[in-house]
């Protein structure tokens, strides 16, 4: 009896493994086929035959293109905020706020991929509520992120911490619409120390 309740645990197992490699080159194929060809020319159709699956297939792992674009987003933004983090860590105390603070927007706006598909999104999330309520939850935790860098920055000694953290990621979507309209003259380094 033992055995078998190992044997499908071990199966289950390797079925999630399966599921979530799955998912991950579902979310892969979109990545590029949407960096390629667009947000709105890329079908989910499209995105099967690149993955080498069925649209049935696809619609079991996302009904929805917005949910599987919202995904690809997220993964490319997670990327870039793990770069971040990452970067800030290494040089904690060998760099001033404002060029930290520099670096990290120009990396966030000058991800194309992440930013047509952020665009894109918003423009669905009006009249699409899950989706309005994911971004909503996104938008947190981003602000919460904003909020731990700078305290690792400055300590505890600057008041205010959540209004900052409001604006740069006011100014990061501002920019990065920007950067979509093909208007690259922000002076990022400006508004950093600015900012810091």
């Amino acid at each position: 009896m033992k055995k078998k309740a190992n044997e499908l645990k071990v199966k289950d197992s390797s079925m999630d493994d399966l599921a979530g490699n799955t998912q991950e080159k579902i979310i892969e194929a979109a990545s590029k086929l949407m960096t390629e060809k667009g947000v709105t020319d890329t079908s989910l159709a499209d995105i099967a035959g690149e993955v080498g699956i069925s649209k049935g297939t696809l619609f079991y792992y996302y009904s929805s293109k917005n949910d599987l674009v919202y995904d690809v987003a997220e993964r490319n933004l997670d990327l870039i905020t793990a770069d971040i983090l990452s970067w800030m860590e290494s040089i904690r105390g060998q760099v001033a706020p404002s060029e930290i603070l520099k670096v990290a927007m120009e990396r966030i706006v000058h991800a194309d991929t992440r930013g047509k598909l952020h665009i894109y999104l918003l423009r669905d999330a009006a009249s699409d509520s899950h989706l309005k309520e994911r971004f909503q939850a996104t938008y947190l935790k981003w602000k919460q992120m904003i909020e731990g860098a700078l305290k690792s920055v400055y300590g505890d000694d600057k008041a205010d911490l959540d209004v900052q953290a409001d604006i740069i990621l006011s100014v990061i979507d501002g920019l990065t619409i920007q950067k979509v309209l093909g208007i690259d003259d922000a002076p990022i380094e400006g508004m950093a120390r600015w900012l810091a």
